[in-house]
């Protein structure tokens, strides 16, 4: 899964130069993420996380445009429980932490209101999430750690929708920066193998980056790239 993760990644030079895309972006977020089990109420508490990724945009028809973002995003969850005594005496309270990393592939069609300086925008649309790795948390007690029991059993792929807003500021020719916010919901079973318990990821992220147009970028590239001509 992480060689194919690559190998995605290293096709993006090819799509830039064939001219399919027309803006290329890259973008770092701060993100909130908790686990939804139907049959517990408040079973988990929200985690902090980070992430980074890559759209390809094209512009189709003014005002409207599809992007496809490549992330790397970390999802997951924190649990409490109480440590207690044999009498029953509250000890501490202990938390587990347990965290995804994920490859995620939303595909959005976004509606942008051209402004002058500020461009406000919605977009929204399906995605893809792929566990690459995952790191159990741990409940701290006072004799042992013991793993929490539900990470082990989160499956590897998850179908989601994604809904966002934000906002463009041109900072030069070519150059728009952007600030996003978007909130995902997954809907398919999270924990899909245990028949008794149905969850379900729910995440939200800021995002900020910059997107460059491509004719400007290729342009840049080349003059970098291109020997210059000597006089004989």
């Amino acid at each position: 899964m992480r060689i194919r993760s690559f190998l995605m990644l290293m096709c993006i030079p090819a799509i830039i130069e064939a001219q399919v895309i027309d803006k290329l972006g890259i973008k770092a977020a701060f993100s909130r993420s908790m686990l939804a089990i139907e049959e517990f109420d408040d079973f988990s508490e929200w985690r902090t996380g980070f992430g980074a990724a890559v759209t390809l945009e094209k512009q189709n028809f003014h005002p409207f445009s599809i992007s496809l973002q490549m992330e790397y995003t970390q999802k997951g969850y924190i649990l409490e429980q109480v440590e207690t005594d044999n009498k029953g005496n509250r000890i501490q309270d202990v938390r587990a932490n347990t965290q995804f990393d994920c490859l995620s592939i939303p595909l959005l069609v976004r509606l942008t209101c051209s402004r002058r300086i500020l461009s406000p925008f919605i977009a929204f649309g399906p995605r893809v999430d792929l566990v690459l790795g995952r790191h159990i948390g741990e409940f701290e007690f006072t004799e042992a750690a013991i793993e929490e029991s539900y990470g082990g059993n989160i499956g590897s792929f998850a179908a989601g929708f994604s809904i966002a807003g934000g906002l463009l500021l041109p900072a030069g020719k070519g150059v728009d920066l952007t600030a996003e916010f978007r909130y995902n919901l997954d809907f398919t079973d999270a924990l899909a193998e245990l028949d008794l318990l149905h969850a379900k990821h729910i995440s939200w992220n800021v995002w900020l980056g910059a997107m460059f147009q491509m004719d400007i970028l290729k342009l840049s590239v080349r003059a970098r790239v291109e020997p210059e001509d000597k006089p004989m």
